[in-house]
């Protein structure tokens, strides 16, 4: 500590004045970047517990009368994300109950891995889309 002290009285004026300057920026950095990572913090736990059955959402003034729809997909539902997913969408357009795999119903939610997957089911199954998600989730009817 006393080297320390007795370097610091060797520095001029300038030398002093240089390192308290960058000693007070290193602080005020130091305080701006605990904020941001405190912020993501906060972020991150919520990120996993985010409620992703708003996607379907958009369908709901379509659905008011509709008590039963199919739901197709071809991803695996045994994962747990698309699970959830299937769960929240069946929680957000309650009463409408969701069927899933189900293609003889009128109206189909279509939820495939890529948008031609989408495209050929939809000219499979002589459907109209009446509304897409940004997730490129799509509310079909049959024509």
């Amino acid at each position: 500590m006393q080297t320390t002290i007795s370097k610091l009285r060797l520095l001029s004026l300038s030398q002093k004045i240089f390192t308290a300057a960058i000693f007070l920026w290193l602080c005020l950095n130091l305080l701006s970047f605990s904020k941001e990572i405190h912020q993501y913090e906060k972020l991150r736990a919520y990120l996993p517990h985010q409620f992703v059955g708003n996607k379907f959402r958009e369908f709901q003034p379509f659905l008011k009368e509709i008590p039963v729809i199919g739901y197709y997909t071809d991803k695996n539902l045994n994962d747990l994300d698309n699970n959830k997913q299937l769960s929240q969408a069946q929680l957000i357009l309650a009463p409408t109950i969701l069927d899933v795999h189900n293609i003889q119903h009128d109206y189909i939610i279509l939820d495939c891995s890529t948008s031609a997957k989408t495209v050929e089911k939809i000219k499979e199954l002589n459907l109209t889309p009446l509304k897409i998600t940004p997730s490129g989730i799509i509310l079909a009817r049959k024509k």
